[in-house]
């Protein structure tokens, strides 16, 4: 029996220089048109990539030192966060938006009599040699004012961001199920030297995030327990609401020391001190307001800045300039990580730097 031959293989024609520039032209105009299209969610896409990599290195963590697989390692991780989650949404995010409320209200009330931020005593007597009642009471209603408004935009942040943080949970689940499974395949296909500095690439990049993540919540806790102290010693008004509230915000890049004082201080303006009741309310909000700016702003630019620095290998001045100039896009979210992702940017472009000038970009790294 006479076996036909083979079909011929078919040949894919390549295209011309012009149509290949074309393509390269329209994959651009794609990838721009992409990324407008996600920029109003792109907070929760950076949340869900951020939680997908400290959760993806806690499950490789926990992977190593059990018989757990990937895929199982990911569900107790995921399992133990939404836990820690619903117990602090049944617990503390109640009682931080309950305070907040009550001290809204009770400013908003105090705000309507001038008696209650009139400073009195020997302080009045002075400030009213240079200022009218009328401008004193002024002065105050607005500082008043501007303190209202900044915690009830305080109060609405907490439920976006609650908002943000669960979707980018979600999120971050099916990036470990679903995208992690094709990246590792995706990896399989690539040649091995590829694949190998690729690998390099990640086990130098997802560090350094852990690392930032980490410096941040422990400053942050121990800037609210040592407020806490503070705040007892020395009578401050909601002591625990105060020192929560400059944990949370004393974090912000450059002005959080600034704004989380001005807040303590103007309400210690407004309720006086209650372990000194007869200090004039004027003098007490100035001293808790430069002692606060001054231990505030000294924790943020000489330990965590340095802290920082260390932790993701970037002299302290670099980071203070990337801090400063993330101000220009007017996003605290920004602000906040744009410490790792100049750290980030430095290791990918001297890893692009070797590869042009064909050296080996991991010399260290095993072959």
């Amino acid at each position: 029996m006479t076996m036909s031959p083979a079909p011929p293989p078919v040949e894919t024609p390549e295209w011309p220089q012009v149509a290949r520039y074309a393509a390269i032209a329209a994959l651009v105009a794609l990838a721009v048109a992409g990324l407008l299209f996600v920029a109003p969610v792109s907070t929760i896409i950076l949340a869900g990539v951020l939680i997908a990599v400290i959760t993806g290195g806690v499950a490789r963590w926990l992977g190593r030192r059990t018989s757990l697989g990937p895929v199982p390692a990911v569900i107790v991780v995921y399992v133990a966060f939404i836990a820690l989650l619903l117990l602090a949404a049944v617990t503390v995010f109640p009682w931080l938006v309950r305070a907040l409320e009550v001290l809204v209200a009770a400013l908003r009330a105090n705000q309507e009599t001038a008696q209650a931020v009139a400073p009195t005593g020997a302080a009045a007597t002075q400030l009213q040699a240079v200022f009218s009642a009328e401008q004193i009471e002024r002065f105050a209603e607005t500082v008043v004012g501007f303190v209202i408004r900044l915690l009830t935009r305080l109060l609405v942040g907490v439920g976006y961001w609650v908002y943000v943080l669960a979707l980018g949970l979600f999120l971050s689940f099916l990036m470990h199920m679903d995208l992690g499974g094709r990246g590792l395949r995706l990896m399989e296909r690539l040649p091995p030297a590829h694949g190998r500095e690729l690998r390099l690439l990640t086990r130098d990049l997802v560090p350094l995030w852990t690392r930032f993540v980490g410096a941040s919540f422990i400053f942050a806790a121990i800037v609210g327990v040592g407020s806490l102290v503070e705040f007892v010693i020395l009578g401050v008004p909601y002591p625990l609401l105060m020192a929560a509230l400059t944990a949370l915000i004393t974090p912000i890049p450059t002005v959080g020391g600034l704004l989380s004082s001005l807040i303590v201080g103007v309400v210690c303006l407004v309720f006086g001190s209650t372990r000194f009741p007869d200090m004039s309310p004027a003098l007490f909000a100035g001293i808790v307001w430069i002692l606060n700016s001054i231990i505030t702003q000294s924790a943020y630019n000489f330990v965590l800045m340095p802290i920082l620095g260390k932790a993701v290998r970037l002299p302290v001045s670099i980071v203070l300039i990337g801090v400063l100039a993330s101000f220009a896009v007017n996003n605290i979210l920004f602000a906040f990580i744009v410490v790792p992702v100049v750290a980030s940017l430095r290791i990918v472009a001297e890893y692009l730097y070797a590869k042009i000038q064909r050296r080996e970009p991991f010399p260290d790294a095993p072959s």
